[in-house]
Order: structure tokens, then C-alpha cells, then sequence
């Protein structure tokens, strides 16, 4: 516990189909993390891609549709 103390993970998805079960704040995965010291954000809009280098870690959940812009890939490989 406490491993990843000030480590911020991103968790960024679109809310379509089986997402919905996993992308709100009191799933037993997100207080697992936080319970290590990760501080989770998650989001479901617009990508964020002025935000990405305040955290440490992003997680994509990801779709069968593309939803990410080239910009926002650029961003991520930065």
C-alpha cells in the first residue's frame, strides 16, 4: 500500500457499451489503485490532450471505433 504515493494515472475512455461498468469512481479496480497511491482521474469526453503531462501514466480504454484525433496520438507519443 502506498507503493505509488503522488504517481497520477489518466484513465481516459468514451462511456459506450461494457465502459459503462467500469468507469465510475467506486469500482473495486480504481480504489485498488488509489489504495497503492495512485491519484486516478477519470474521463470520458474530449480527449485531454493539453493535461497529458501532468500525469504519470494514461490509460486508454479503448472502443471498436477510432475516437482518437492524430493530434491527440502525437500528443500521447510525446
Amino acid at each position: 500500500d502506498g507503493e505509488f504515493k503522488g504517481k497520477k494515472l489518466l484513465v481516459w475512455g468514451h462511456l459506450k457499451g461494457e465502459h459503462g461498468q467500469v468507469f465510475f469512481e467506486n469500482h473495486a479496480m480504481w480504489k485498488a489503485l488509489r489504495k497503492r497511491g495512485f491519484e486516478v482521474t477519470l474521463m470520458d469526453k474530449e480527449f485531454p490532450t493539453e493535461m497529458l503531462p501532468k500525469f504519470d501514466q494514461v490509460w486508454i480504454i479503448s472502443y471498436d471505433q477510432q475516437t482518437l484525433k492524430d493530434d491527440d496520438i502525437t500528443a500521447l507519443e510525446k
